[in-house]
């Protein structure tokens, strides 16, 4: 359950974030006045500071259902590596590197 909430958490954060920036981007791309217009004249033209977060609910619902499986595939198949890992217990710290390095490799290749 940590995994699916910090999953959930990071993809709504980054949504809440961008998406006001990106539509203030949209906008200055449409303006008519062919260079772009200022941040402050499309904030002008639009009725309330607030309507750059339009349509954010559905990327959101979106980015934090996204998030929240990847977050979850990753941890569970870590936990499941470091289950059957049999080289867990064993003091030998030469290869810490190259095993740290193959199951996180591996790991982020299930996740996708």
């Amino acid at each position: 359950i940590h995994d699916l909430l910090a999953g959930g958490i990071a993809g709504s954060a980054g949504i809440f974030v961008g998406h006001p920036l990106d539509s203030l981007k949209v906008r200055m791309q449409m303006s008519s006045g062919g260079g772009g217009s200022s941040i402050r004249t499309i904030l002008s033209q639009s009725s309330t500071l607030g309507s750059v977060w339009n349509g954010l609910p559905a990327p959101l619902a979106g980015a934090a259902a996204l998030n929240a499986c990847i977050f979850l595939t990753y941890g569970s198949t870590t936990r499941l590596w470091d289950k059957y890992d049999t080289t867990n217990g064993n003091n030998n710290n030469n290869d810490d590197d190259s095993k740290s390095l193959a199951k996180e490799a591996i790991c982020g290749g299930i996740t996708g």
